[in-house]
């Protein structure tokens, strides 16, 4: 349903063993291996966990971690 597909895509996202550091990222970002479904998001802002411990954005063949985020000035 849509209340569940909501609720899942307002949980933190998951990368690394220790509190997310990026506990609020939403919309338009998501990633399955980060606890958020493609529904959660659109498909060029896939972020990815790598080695459970780096947040990862793939932009034109280029790989760049993420280190802060910032929704509001909508800056990663």
């Amino acid at each position: 349903s849509n209340d569940q597909q909501y609720e899942e895509c307002r949980l933190p996202l998951r990368c690394g063993s220790g509190p997310s550091v990026f506990p609020n990222i939403t919309y338009p970002f998501w990633g399955n291996n980060i606890g958020k479904p493609n529904f959660c998001g659109q498909t060029e802002y896939e972020l990815s966990c790598k080695e459970n411990q780096n947040l990862t954005l793939e932009i034109k063949n280029l790989t760049l971690r993420v280190v802060s985020a910032n929704l509001s000035d909508k800056t990663i």
